[in-house]
């Protein structure tokens, strides 16, 4: 048997476009049954609502992690990205259609849904290395009310410390959302990333099992980096960086 390395230009394309067709056939099948199984029970609106939702949120999330990967597209070739331009169009195109208002705002996989769906777009509008300011202007734009600023305050809860002038953008957004939830957590970040911000006081064994704290060592430049052995990148770092 050939490996697809050693077949030619023209076969791995197709090759490609066959793993794609199966792999959204798969998620078509598993949001079919999981939408047929949620019919058939006994719920609550409310709660039939949520499920719901989460389940047709879900599906878009896989779909778009297969289709836009950010690495995966910085390597693409011209031939396989002409190859998968007509399932992203689609993915754009595909309505991002709660079961109700009511169901997308306490769905789990809803928001982070809106969140795929936006940086999707992102991706199609630009070959620009990916902005994560400008994907949180497209989720800004979005969705409407308490859903917006539910959407607004995961994107900046799970991106804030990859966010260009991330301090800046939660002044914005400080400004824009109401909710006292979202608020308080959204404060509470800020002062986490925001230039002078004073460090909390922290106390850690060393490597002679002697406790350590931070403040042991104010007024000194100090750098912080957590990981542990069993990451092969962290130890080649401290091996040949450090």
């Amino acid at each position: 048997t050939r490996r697809s390395s050693d077949l030619p230009l023209s076969d791995k394309i197709e090759h490609s476009r066959k793993l794609i067709q199966n792999q959204l056939q798969y998620l078509d099948t598993v949001k079919s049954r999981k939408i047929r199984m949620l019919s058939n029970f006994r719920l609550s609106q409310k709660a039939k609502a949520i499920l719901l939702t989460n389940a047709l949120a879900e599906y878009q999330i896989e779909y778009a992690k297969l289709l836009f990967d950010p690495r995966i597209m910085r390597a693409e070739t011209t031939e396989s990205r002409a190859m998968k331009l007509p399932y992203r169009i689609n993915f754009l195109k595909m309505a991002l259609t709660p079961a109700s208002e009511f169901g997308a705002l306490f769905s789990k996989n809803y928001p982070e849904a809106v969140i795929f769906k936006s940086a999707a777009k992102f991706y199609m509008m630009t070959a620009a290395q990916q902005s994560l300011t400008s994907i949180y202007q497209i989720v800004q734009g979005k969705v409407k009310g308490k859903l917006r600023e539910k959407c607004l305050t995961i994107y900046l809860l799970t991106n804030h410390d990859r966010i260009d002038s991330s301090d800046k953008v939660f002044e914005e957004a400080l400004l824009d959302i109401k909710d006292p939830l979202y608020r308080n957590l959204l404060t509470a970040i800020k002062e986490t990333v925001t230039p002078g911000t004073w460090a909390p006081d922290f106390t850690l064994p060393d490597d002679k099992a002697r406790f350590v704290k931070l403040s042991d060592y104010k007024g000194k430049v100090i750098f912080i980096d957590f990981w542990y052995t069993g990451c092969g990148h962290c130890a080649e770092y401290y091996q040949f960086q450090l």
